[in-house]
């Protein structure tokens, strides 16, 4: 997919190379035809209507790879887990970012940020051919520049793939013994969990413990007389009460539109399948409440609060 991409750039400096005029693009551009993904590159205007905001950031940071003069320079940070497909919660957004080894200083404007920092060979990859800092030079410049709650994100995700162990996190944390940051990125390598399966409960557990809640058991699988009914994002232990748990999920929208989850059934046949789910786990004996919140819900922590709060989640003392 990265080099379909590229593919699909057209360079102005590529015309002007074969002794055309780059303005042929600007007018197509003003005309409608192509997009103007960063200055001096463009796309069909249709390919880019196809793409999603992560495919168009991802674009927009090969397109200021291809278009700089010097040679040297790598993607980095948010651009580099573009091209490694680590996630982050909401789409995409901010400048392009890239690392020169032999810049003395960084330059930082709203579209384009380039540090200067020094590279080991290590720390240097390649990725469908595109120059990137490697993965763990990439996971550590993250764990130092997210907030919390990104940061939780990208731990998540690298325990529950298998890409990285919480204690080769914590040797690259290590590496960098004066970098800023370093308690709040210990903090997430120490509260990421591999039961994390997506960004939204990543996200979720994050407020529910700033939030004092109850530590959650992360899918748990759950069953019936007529047999399996499936796995719960969230368990929450009722105290002094043995057993007994209140239910969470997160409703992400992929999984009433996403192809990949629906299994050939209708947005309605999911619906109708959930209701049929829920109620065969409100009915299980150890089952003492159950809950379910949106991004909406994310996107303000105090209604999440509130939904944990009116299902009985008890609060840490």
């Amino acid at each position: 997919m990265i080099t379909s991409l590229a593919e699909q750039l057209l360079l102005a400096r590529d015309l002007v190379e074969t002794g055309r005029d780059d303005r042929e693009l600007a007018r197509a551009c003003a005309a409608g035809e192509v997009a103007r993904v960063w200055p001096g590159a463009y796309v069909e205007i249709g390919t880019w209507r196809m793409l999603d905001p992560r495919e168009q950031q991802r674009l927009r940071s090969i397109a200021a790879l291809a278009t700089r003069r010097k040679d040297g320079l790598l993607l980095s940070h948010e651009s580099a887990a573009l091209l490694w497909g680590l996630p982050t919660w909401g789409w995409p957004a901010g400048p392009v970012e890239l690392v020169d080894p032999t810049a003395r200083r960084g330059t930082s404007t709203a579209r384009l940020r380039v540090r200067a920092s020094p590279l080991h060979a290590v720390e240097r990859a390649s990725r469908s051919g595109l120059p990137v800092t490697s993965l763990d030079r990439t996971v550590t410049d993250l764990l130092f520049s997210r907030s919390r709650v990104q940061a939780v994100v990208l731990v998540d995700h690298l325990l529950h793939s298998g890409l990285a162990t919480r204690e080769h996190l914590r040797v690259l944390l290590a590496a960098r013994p004066a970098a800023r940051r370093r308690r709040a990125a210990g903090w997430a390598v120490d509260f990421g969990s591999a039961g994390g399966e997506s960004p939204g409960e990543s996200v979720s557990r994050v407020l529910a413990h700033d939030a004092r809640f109850v530590e959650p058991l992360l899918q748990v699988p759950f069953a019936d007389g007529d047999g399996p009914i499936g796995v719960v994002d969230f368990a929450f232990p009722v105290p002094n009460d043995s057993g007994r748990l209140v239910l969470g999920e997160f409703d992400g929208d992929v999984k009433y539109r996403g192809a990949t989850y629906r299994h050939g059934r209708t947005p309605e046949q999911v619906v109708q399948d959930e209701k049929e789910r829920e109620d065969r786990l409100r009915a299980l004996p150890a089952t003492a409440g159950f809950v379910r919140w949106t991004r909406r819900d994310l996107a303000d922590a105090s209604r999440l609060t509130e939904k944990l709060r009116r299902a009985g989640v008890a609060r840490r003392r």
